[in-house]
């Protein structure tokens, strides 16, 4: 009996089966600094199908209008290697930003993926070094973070 059953699931993983596809990205979030002087920010983020089957990248959803995300191609083969592309246009936005890309594969569509994008903005200093001869030694330092 032990014996029939077996054989029962390995025809029936033959009838059904496709193996499984799986992708494994380098790095699903990063983090970057900006300026006040940059107006965008393009990032790579890069996978490989880890799976014995192929995968479809089904759709890129970005969480907001001012991230776009695209890829190249759509279908990875076991052991091939991708990139999704985002690019994130500031704007007038100041202070930390956090953007995700929604990630829907055919292997796995109700389960999608989140690659993480986050930018922290760098503050600008303004320094006075052109000091009255007769200023005294101790130094204050203005900061006007905008």
């Amino acid at each position: 009996m032990p014996f029939r059953s077996l054989a029962f699931l390995a025809a029936l993983l033959l009838v059904t089966g496709r193996g499984f596809a799986e992708l494994k990205w380098d790095k699903p979030v990063q983090s970057f600094q900006r300026t006040p002087a940059d107006g965008e920010i393009e990032v790579h983020f890069t996978f490989r199908n880890a799976g014995a089957a192929p995968v479809t990248i089904q759709t890129l959803r970005p969480s907001c209008g001012c991230t776009t995300a695209h890829l190249e191609k759509k279908i990875f083969a076991p052991g091939e290697a991708g990139e999704v592309v985002a690019r994130f246009v500031f704007g007038d936005r100041k202070g930390p930003h956090r953007k995700t890309i929604e990630v829907r594969t055919d292997d796995a569509p109700t389960e999608p993926v989140l690659v993480d994008l986050r930018v922290k903005e760098s503050a600008e200093i303004s320094v006075l070094t052109d000091f009255p001869a007769d200023a005294p030694r101790t130094y204050i330092l203005h900061a006007r973070v905008k």
